[in-house]
């Protein structure tokens, strides 16, 4: 079975907008998906096309644009959760100061 371009890029499209989407779950199975499919374009290659050079490098560019999404969304929900633990930290000092007269 020959796996048509539309299908790689219908696939492509569907990592990029899981991935932007902070959708990780999603881009990891799509991401699944493309590979199966990849491989199997692969492998209904004669030995030494042309095309081998440019399945790699649009397969490279999907997976580094994959890559930048996730990890700036970790870090983003990282930065998160340092913000809401600094602000518990006031919250738990200012509950217990009597300075400000306030109790959590």
């Amino acid at each position: 079975m020959v796996i048509s371009d539309e299908l790689l890029e219908s696939l492509e499209a569907a990592i990029r907008r899981a991935a932007a989407g902070d959708r990780l779950a999603e881009t990891l199975a799509l991401t699944g998906q493309y590979v199966t499919k990849v491989e199997q374009r692969i492998r209904s290659l004669p030995g030494g096309s042309e095309e081998l050079p440019a399945l790699r490098n649009r397969t490279t560019l999907l997976f580094e644009f994959a890559t930048a999404m996730v990890s700036a969304s970790r870090r983003y929900a990282a930065a998160e959760l340092a913000q809401v633990q600094l602000l518990a930290g006031y919250r738990n000092s200012a509950g217990s100061s009597h300075r400000f007269g306030t109790q959590a």
